[in-house]
């Protein structure tokens, strides 16, 4: 791993830790209600694939909860994904962008990034994220409006995998 990387994924980890510590305080008050929204429209940074040539890896009920309160910048989420509970002939499985719905209340701009990781199998009853194997270069990307926004992030390089990963 080169220590560009490593040094980018400490810094978040700091930031993150930092972020987390001032606002723990607030997140006990968070507010869900239920996504009243009829459509959902799409913010990508490049051209997508066609249909296709694509399985979509997704393994919960869809977007279900608005969560107000949550996000405060510089965050990370993880999700387990496993390409056999959806794909036919899952493995190899290419990865080629990572999507995160989202609401917003407004405009705005926003920067992300995404990244990938090994699983961590020590306690096989809960997996969970080990070490970056791949990070996308980070977007400035504009919101439009208020809505209910697919985010749809690219990695820099197609990554191959033959597991389930974060």
């Amino acid at each position: 791993m080169s220590l560009r990387i490593i040094k980018r994924c400490f810094f978040v980890l700091i930031l993150l830790c930092l972020v987390n510590i001032v606002h723990a305080a607030d997140k006990t008050n968070i507010h869900k209600t239920p996504i009243s929204y009829q459509t959902i429209s799409e913010i990508r940074v490049l051209p997508s694939l066609s249909t296709a040539d694509t399985c979509i890896v997704r393994h919960d009920e869809g977007i279900v909860y608005q969560i107000n309160g949550w996000v405060y910048g510089n965050e990370l989420y993880k999700s387990y994904l496993d390409p056999s509970l959806t794909c036919d002939n899952p493995y190899p499985f290419t990865i080629t962008e990572i999507n995160m719905p989202m609401v917003f209340s407004d405009t705005t701009v926003i920067n992300v990034s995404v990244d990938i990781e090994k699983v961590d199998y020590t306690n096989p009853t809960c997996p969970f994220p080990d070490s970056i194997i791949s990070i996308s270069s980070a977007y400035d990307l504009q919101v439009p409006g208020p809505g209910l926004y697919d985010i749809w992030i690219p990695l820099d390089e197609p990554l191959v995998v033959n597991e389930p990963f974060f």
